[in-house]
């Protein structure tokens, strides 16, 4: 499979550490990366430009026909491939596909009475929370070893949510009919994923894996939050790995703290990092600590703390005091390590 996860220039470094999103399945004898890219190239000189907000994007009339008429040949070269593609990545495209029908076709006229409203640079900063919260609230599902029904339900809720979120973010700027658009243009762009997993009050079938659908939702949604700029995702799949296994196993996210204002503290006395998002806390960074094996190699069991006189309790972290007033012993060290004399550290060397 291959892997992508983000939203755009404003949050792809977060997004890429919370998540890696499977979009294609190589195994597929023409699905592939390589073969989609062929087709998306019309789009390629679009990316660049997404704002990182759910609301639709702002552009000239012309420059919109533009968009939707590249987009009608990228779907006319997919034609042939999509039929070998398996099934969740079908879905994925057949969300696309009604995105840029209520778009391009269906809606195009309404758009046009809203587009000066949806220029607002205010409303597409208030937008971005109800991505942020979304994603946030969905990379809290992953590995946790939930029921598929459990997710299930979960993922419906909260698409549930960020939908109202969006449609109460552009009432309040747009109006209500402005709201009921935009919400249309989510909901019909969604609705063969939530379809598929049988979400309340959405046409009901055959329940599915609802981890798989998890990361396919929320490559979607995260698909609304470019509007009609498609490239912006997918041209980014070009720099993810292929691996189905996710991220590298060392590209682990900081262990840190957070303390409610913006500010979070990195573990091991790492200084405080301000994380921002519009001017504002984009929401903290990951607090769970790396996956470290359970137990350590024998050489490095029970390690024995520093000793010596004025140093029988010693304290770990940031600044944990003067050096003890003795010779300092590690009772673990090899024997080659000679003891170091408490003056030598006050005098910045080592004998």
């Amino acid at each position: 499979m291959l892997l992508a996860g983000s939203v755009s220039r404003d949050v792809v470094t977060v997004v890429c550490v919370l998540l890696a999103v499977s979009v294609f399945a190589t195994t597929a004898t023409e699905c592939t990366q390589e073969t989609v890219n062929e087709c998306l190239e019309p789009f390629k000189t679009e990316t660049g430009n997404a704002t990182g907000s759910p609301i639709v994007p702002t552009r000239t009339e012309e420059e919109m026909q533009k968009v939707c008429n590249d987009y009608d040949n990228f779907a006319e070269c997919l034609k042939p491939i999509k039929p070998n593609c398996v099934e969740i990545d079908r879905l994925v495209f057949e969300g696309i596909d009604n995105y840029y029908d209520y778009f391009c076709d269906q809606k195009f006229d309404e758009y046009l009475k809203y587009r000066d409203c949806f220029k607002q640079g205010k409303l597409h900063e208030e937008g971005k929370y109800c991505n942020l919260t979304f994603t946030s609230r969905l990379s809290d599902l992953r590995d946790q070893g939930y029921s598929s029904s459990y997710l299930r339900d979960r993922i419906c809720q909260y698409v549930e949510d960020y939908l109202d979120c969006v449609e109460n973010v552009v009432s309040s700027f747009c109006g209500k009919e402005a709201a009921q658009w935009q919400r249309g243009l989510d909901v019909t762009s969604l609705e063969p994923l939530l379809n598929r997993i049988s979400c309340p009050g959405w046409q009901q079938s055959t329940p599915s894996n609802a981890v798989i659908i998890l990361i396919a939702v929320f490559f979607l949604l995260l698909l609304l939050a470019v509007g009609a700029l498609l490239a912006m995702k997918l041209c980014q799949m070009n720099s993810r790995s292929r691996r189905q296994t996710g991220p590298d196993e060392n590209a682990v996210p900081p262990y840190a703290s957070y303390d409610g204002n913006g500010v979070y503290m990195y573990a091991a006395g790492m200084p405080p990092v301000e994380y921002t998002q519009g001017g504002a806390a984009a929401g903290p960074l990951p607090t769970k600590a790396p996956p470290y094996p359970e137990s350590l190699p024998p050489e490095y069991e029970s390690p024995t703390p520093y000793s010596g006189p004025g140093y029988d309790n010693p304290v770990y972290g940031i600044n944990p005091g003067g050096p003890p007033t003795g010779p300092i012993t590690v009772a673990a060290a090899p024997s080659e390590v000679a003891p170091v004399d408490s003056a030598s550290v006050h005098a910045g060397s080592t004998k």
